[in-house]
C-alpha cells in the first residue's frame, strides 16, 4: 500500500511507503498545476486532481508519472471524492457540487448547495455526502442526487470527516478574523489607484478584520506561495487559508462583497 501526499507549492505528488512512511519517489507537476485535495482510482493507478486556479480537473496517470488528460469545469474547484463510479467535485464559485462519470469525464449532474461548499467527506456504503459550507453542513444521497438533510450551524464549516464506528461527524471552521492582504508595487498604476480603496476598506472594517499591503517586489517568497501572477491581486484568508481573491483595480463594493461574507 502507498501514501500519496500533494505538495502545493513544489507542485508535485509525493509517493510514500504505507507501513514505514519511508520516501519512494515525487511526481512532478506542470507549472500550473497546484494539487491540493486530490482523490485516487487505486485500480486504474489514477490520480483526479481539481484546480481551484483555473477550474480545470486534471487527470494523473500514477505509473507513469504524466497528465494524461484534463477538463474544463470552470470557478474556485475545492474538494473531491471518488464513489461508485463517480466523480463529485465542489465548486465554491457556483456554490454546486458537479458529478463526473469516472471512466468519460462525462457530467452527470449538478447539485445546488449553500455557500461556498469546501470540504467533504463521503460514505459510499450508505450513498451520502456529507458538505461543510458556510453556516451549514449539508448531506446528499449521492444514488438520486439530491438534499436530504440539512443542518444549519452558528460557526462556519470548512472542513468535515466522518467517524463511521462512531457515527459521528468532526469539522474544522473558519471562525477567527478575516486577514486581507493587498499585493501591490510602486510600479503598478493600477496598484496606486486601488491604494486609497483598501486604505478605505480598512477605516470601515479595520474592528473585524487585519487588513494590509504588501510589496511584492520585497517579498518573493510570499508572491510565489500565493500564486501572485498580476498586480493588483487583494487575497481574503480564513483560518489560514486563502478563500477568495480579487484581481485588477476594483471597487469598495466589489471588495465589501468579498469580504462581508467572511464574517
Amino acid at each position: 500500500m502507498k501514501v500519496y501526499v500533494s505538495n502545493y507549492l513544489s507542485r508535485s505528488i509525493s509517493i510514500l511507503d504505507y507501513s514505514t512512511l519511508e520516501f519512494e519517489r515525487d511526481i512532478k507537476l506542470d507549472e500550473n498545476i497546484y494539487p491540493h485535495n486530490f482523490c485516487i482510482d487505486k485500480e486504474q493507478q489514477l490520480a483526479y486532481i481539481p484546480s481551484s486556479l483555473d477550474g480545470e480537473l486534471y487527470v494523473l496517470d500514477l505509473s507513469i508519472g504524466k497528465v494524461i488528460d484534463d477538463i474544463s469545469i470552470g470557478g474556485k474547484l475545492a474538494n473531491i471524492a471518488l464513489c461508485n463510479g463517480e466523480l463529485f467535485i465542489s465548486n465554491e464559485d457556483s456554490n454546486s457540487i458537479y458529478v463526473l462519470d469516472v471512466k468519460t469525464l462525462n457530467p452527470i449532474g449538478v447539485i445546488g448547495v449553500d455557500n461556498m461548499p469546501h470540504g467533504f467527506d463521503i460514505d459510499c456504503i450508505n450513498n451520502k455526502l456529507y458538505v461543510a459550507c458556510i453556516n451549514s453542513i449539508i448531506c446528499i444521497d449521492t444514488s438520486n442526487k439530491s438534499i436530504c438533510k440539512k443542518i444549519d450551524t452558528d460557526f462556519k464549516a470548512w472542513h468535515v470527516k466522518l467517524d463511521r464506528n462512531r457515527k459521528e461527524i468532526y469539522t474544522s471552521t473558519l471562525d477567527g478574523k478575516v486577514v486581507v492582504i493587498d499585493f501591490w508595487a510602486t510600479w503598478c498604476g493600477p496598484c496606486m489607484k486601488l491604494g486609497p480603496v483598501v486604505e478605505e476598506l480598512a477605516e470601515k472594517y479595520g474592528d473585524k478584520a487585519i487588513i494590509g499591503k504588501l510589496n511584492i517586489d520585497e517579498n518573493d517568497e510570499v508572491v510565489s506561495e500565493n500564486r501572485i501572477r498580476s498586480i493588483p491581486t487583494v487575497l481574503f484568508f480564513k483560518g489560514g487559508e486563502v478563500v477568495d481573491r480579487s484581481v485588477g483595480l476594483v471597487k469598495l463594493e466589489d471588495l465589501e462583497s468579498k469580504l462581508t461574507p467572511l464574517f
